[in-house]
């Protein structure tokens, strides 16, 4: 017997205007089909809008969920969001594959600023770069273990933190 399972996956960031994002993530697999969307008020980003839809879930929960959604509006991206989440929109009366479809989506928030980051470290000499990224890491903990480059042990960061 062969078994076969895939899973897509697609969160995509689109500027609403000067002062806001527009971040909508989807998943669809053999047994789950879902999106969400979020609107981000920058610079705080403060999520202002938020709109869920199910095609297909395999449990009550789920299809509840989409009215959870509704909940986030007001939090800000930004450090305690997973543990707001987990509470808001998982645990036992939630769905937590809202919350991850959630979660990803304000992920890919902080990650699309990333670059900008690390762009302004080119015109650095060594020593200034790995200080910038030190203090990057420090206002952002989530990058840490998030790639070898933010691994505690790893050379820009050991005997630093």
């Amino acid at each position: 017997m062969v078994l076969c399972y895939s899973r897509t996956k697609h969160a995509s960031i689109a500027p609403l205007g000067e002062d806001k994002l527009l971040v909508t993530n989807y998943m669809d697999d053999g047994n789950f089909s879902g999106e969400i969307e979020i609107e981000v008020a920058l610079p705080d980003l403060e999520i202002t809008a938020a709109r869920g839809k199910f095609e297909r879930c395999f449990t009550e929960h789920c299809t509840a969920a989409e009215s959870l959604v509704k909940k986030v509006i007001g939090l800000r991206v930004g450090s305690g969001l997973t543990k707001l989440l987990e509470n808001l929109i998982g645990g036992p009366k939630g769905c937590s594959l809202m919350e991850a479809l959630l979660f990803e989506a304000c992920d890919a928030v902080i990650l699309s600023f990333t670059p900008q980051q690390m762009g302004m470290a080119d015109g650095l000499d060594d020593e200034q770069r790995r200080e910038g990224l030190l203090q990057m890491v420090q206002m952002n903990p989530r990058l840490l273990n998030s790639c070898i480059a933010f691994d505690p042990n790893g050379p820009l960061l050991k005997g630093r933190l």
